[in-house]
């Protein structure tokens, strides 16, 4: 696919007609964080293409589908806001960001859902962080990090994976613990050691995986 700032991944939102809604503004180009990467394509694919998603923006859930009366553009079916979507939400198995503090008036979709991003991923911290052993640690993701290798460590057992979950750091961390070739964010600048270099990507169909070449 081929992507462009005025035309993304294959919609124009001038020419359609409609933009796209941030937490603080909203925009007729696709100069939003990760458009050129997985967040854009996924964007286009799931709005304009099938037409059938659901969509977080800050406070709100909305839901969009095929318009009938509209073959280029889809149609919000439903908005649903903070205090609607807390009379459905269950307490959180734990809890991001100091969130179990009331007078952090934290949106019930941050408190539903943990984003481990750029080198934040459990694989890669792995274990023994000085906050570890902490009791009733809510701060930044340290609590859902801790639960994230729980839950690995239970899915181990009840299926004999064999793996080592809590040595972690001399296991695994190593290898899983290393940046992934075309960097941790969605940015240019990832990628550009690797433009520079000439770096391409070879795509082995018989292996089905992909690997840098230079």
């Amino acid at each position: 696919p081929h992507f462009d700032f005025i035309k993304g991944w294959g919609h124009d939102f001038i020419q359609a007609g409609d933009y796209w809604e941030g937490l603080k503004k909203n925009g007729t180009n696709w100069h939003f964080y990760g458009s050129v990467a997985d967040q854009g394509l996924w964007y286009h694919y799931s709005k304009y293409v099938r037409k059938d998603v659901s969509i977080i923006v800050g406070h709100k859930i909305q839901s969009w589908i095929g318009d009938n009366n509209n073959s280029n553009l889809p149609a919000k079916i439903m908005e649903i806001y903070d205090g609607d979507l807390a009379k459905y939400s269950p307490e959180p198995i734990t809890y991001t960001w100091n969130c179990d503090d009331p007078s952090k008036n934290c949106h019930t979709t941050d408190m539903n859902i943990a984003h481990f991003v750029s080198d934040w991923k459990p694989w890669m911290m792995g274990i023994n962080r000085v906050w570890w052993d902490r009791k009733n640690d809510t701060e930044a993701l340290n609590d859902v990090h801790r639960l994230w290798f729980k839950e690995l460590d239970e899915l181990n057992k009840k299926l004999n994976l064999g793996l080592k979950v809590y040595q972690w750091n001399k296991k695994y961390k190593p290898t899983l613990g290393q940046h992934p070739p075309f960097g941790l964010e969605p940015s240019w600048k990832a990628n550009a050691k690797d433009i520079r270099n000439e770096i391409k990507l070879v795509s082995d169909a018989h292996h089905r995986y992909t690997k840098l070449q230079q």
